[in-house]
């Protein structure tokens, strides 16, 4: 027998990047589903063996070089208009995302064609658009201080 419940769901529970009414749905649908109880043991496995496998894995060499200089050119263009941001948060910030772009290439430069992995790069991505969502968010603080400070806008 085989359910037709939305696998992505599965998926998006085990990550807990679910919303809270989809998660009430999917935890009620597994008090009575078999296949589905299979499945979420069968994805929590593998998310248990992808990480190890991550932990385990050592970028290749040069790789650091190539993402502090993306990384640089990027900050060359911000300019000196982020006086106020902390430099203890920055650091931290650009260190996530190295750490998110590695874990990112790692997975697919060893197997581009699981699907499996795939699913994983979603982790890396999610925890990328965390960190540049609060980067951004202070960056627009520190501009609209400075707007209010000269009056414009």
């Amino acid at each position: 027998m085989s359910c037709k419940f939305d696998k992505k769901l599965l998926y998006d529970y085990v990550d807990e990047t679910i919303d809270e009414l989809s998660k009430i749905f999917v935890e009620e649908h597994l008090k009575y589903c078999e296949d589905c109880r299979e499945e979420l043991q069968l994805i929590r496995l593998m998310d248990v063996r992808v990480k190890e496998t991550l932990n385990n894995e050592k970028a290749p060499e040069g790789l650091h070089n190539l993402v502090d200089l993306i990384l640089d050119n990027c900050m060359k263009e911000e300019g000196e208009e982020d006086i106020n941001l902390s430099f203890k948060n920055y650091i931290e910030d650009l260190n996530a995302t190295r750490k998110a772009v590695l874990q990112a290439y790692s997975i697919s430069y060893k197997n581009p064609y699981n699907k499996a992995v795939s699913n994983a790069l979603i982790l890396p991505v999610k925890e990328t658009q965390k960190i540049l969502g609060r980067y951004l968010n202070k960056k627009v603080l520190v501009v609209n201080k400075i707007k209010k400070l000269l009056r414009v806008g």
